[in-house]
């Protein structure tokens, strides 16, 4: 597959975002499937230069739109098998992340089906969600943060996030009650840290503004760059080196606003609406990667990180194919929970 190379420089968004590092922050945990602490405890924590040496590997985004089935044979467990034997043939593939972008979890599975030039789905049977998390639980996700779709059933939804072996995190998505991420009881998160190839990487999520309009009352889906201008220096004052934002925004507005008017931001990864990227793009201190998604495909960041700055990056397309090997575990669920529908 074709492969790129930039060689990046931060110019100083480590030091702009450390003189704010004496915010109150809310600490993240560390591995998927470690305990969630409180996320209201304090850090005072401050590293504005570090030592970190490393390369790591980011497979994203996700962005299914609760479509675990394509009408064309496709599946989630194809896109499963794909994405761990790449994991499995890197040099270390610990030192990976597979990450999403939201849109994934729904009540019940989906097939999407395709009339003419109409784009529709089927909806499969509800198991409140339980379906959608067991498969990303068994496809190997390390962290998801919220779309439209769960947007949808934000009540419901929050209270099956305990099942996930995966950390789910959002910046902007909160809690009108307290301010807090919604979701925050049973788990949910503004932010996570991931110590990953030797480089601490925290990971964060923004939601597109205007899905406030389609939030019940308890939920409050603020402006995402005032939300980013909160949570990006509570995540370097915990000692992140790198910054990685899981986002569902407009590529076109909203993502490249943020990356203009939030210092300290290395990674953008995914969207919600505007085209893909042939591959990632500078946007002032941040790079922009929005690949192929849902069913279709995904990318791939190779990192290389020296005295804690981001130095190299290679992307890579990968795309999903029915003709490819299925992931057993992932097919098990789906039967399971989806019916396997032909």
């Amino acid at each position: 597959m074709a492969r790129e190379r930039w060689l990046l420089a931060r110019m100083g968004a480590v030091a702009a975002a450390a003189m704010v590092a004496a915010m109150p922050a809310c600490t993240g945990g560390e591995g998927a499937g470690s305990p969630r602490p409180s996320p209201t405890a304090a850090s005072t924590a401050v590293s504005p230069t570090s030592a970190a040496e490393g390369r790591l590997t980011i497979f994203h985004a996700t962005h299914l739109d609760g479509n675990y089935f394509y009408e064309d044979g496709r599946t989630f467990a194809h896109y499963a098998a794909l994405l761990k034997h790449l994991r499995s043939a890197l040099p270390d593939p610990g030192a990976s992340l597979f990450l999403g972008n939201g849109d994934d979890i729904t009540p019940e599975l989906r097939r999407r089906t395709v009339t003419g030039y109409d784009v529709g789905q089927e909806r499969l049977a509800d198991s409140g969600g339980l379906g959608a998390i067991a498969a990303l639980n068994a496809a190997g996700l390390d962290v998801d943060t919220y779309g439209y779709n769960e947007l949808e059933w934000l009540d419901r939804l929050v209270r099956v996030i305990p099942r996930a072996r995966f950390a789910v995190v959002s910046a902007n998505v909160r809690d009108r009650r307290g301010g807090e991420v919604y979701g925050a009881q049973f788990g949910a998160r503004q932010w996570v840290i991931k110590n990953v190839g030797g480089v601490r990487i925290g990971i964060t999520g923004l939601l597109n503004a205007d899905a406030a309009r389609f939030a019940g009352p308890e939920v409050q889906v603020l402006d995402p760059v005032t939300a980013l201008r909160e949570v990006v220096p509570r995540l370097r004052a915990a000692g992140a080196d790198l910054v990685v934002v899981l986002s569902h925004l407009d590529t076109r507005t909203e993502a490249q606003q943020v990356a203009k008017n939030v210092a300290g931001i290395d990674l953008i990864l995914g969207t919600h609406i505007g085209e893909l990227l042939p591959e990632p793009t500078r946007v002032d201190g941040a790079l922009l990667s929005v690949p192929q998604f849902g069913l279709e495909g995904f990318g791939q960041l190779d990192l290389t990180v020296s005295k804690g700055r981001l130095i190299d990056v290679a992307f890579r397309q990968h795309t999903v194919r029915a003709s490819g090997p299925e992931d057993p575990e992932v097919s098990s669920i789906l039967r399971r929970y989806g019916g396997r529908p032909g």
